[in-house]
């Protein structure tokens, strides 16, 4: 696997609102609606240094560490699931976003989780539930 932001280490988690962040208003009217359907959005932001490809596999899922129960990835923006890569510049900022089916009101705790057939899976642990279900990972 190319190397992707599936593989950078993550630097930080922070959790936001929609309307903090610097996207289209029609996306976060998008934001905002999947938020009132109780679905889990996952925001990757990151600096490319160098040129680089990236993509995900659709076997990601959120995992809860409290009762096990899983999210299947539901939607992404802007990044292309495998085969296909999203080329990205150097020196250029992206965002990303990975958005989940619902847990459980009782999950507190939940993991992002790629299982995929060669080394370099994404593996995020320990992420603590907020009430909008909206985080941002920055790397």
């Amino acid at each position: 696997m190319n190397i992707d932001f599936f593989r950078i280490a993550i630097m930080e988690t922070e959790i936001i609102s929609p309307e903090t962040l610097n996207l289209p208003k029609e996306l976060i009217e998008s934001l905002s609606k999947i938020e009132e359907e109780g679905q889990i959005t996952i925001i990757l932001n990151f600096k490319s240094v160098y040129p680089m490809s990236q993509r995900f596999w659709p076997s990601i899922e959120l995992r809860s560490q409290v009762n096990g129960e899983r999210a299947k990835l539901i939607q992404t923006l802007g990044l292309n699931p495998f085969p296909q890569w999203t080329h990205c510049a150097a020196g250029k900022q992206y965002q990303f976003c990975l958005i989940f089916e619902s847990l459980s009101k009782e999950v507190t705790i939940f993991s992002i989780i790629e299982e995929i057939p060669e080394p370099g899976g994404y593996f995020e642990p320990n992420i603590l539930r907020n009430k909008s279900d909206v985080y941002r990972i920055s790397m």
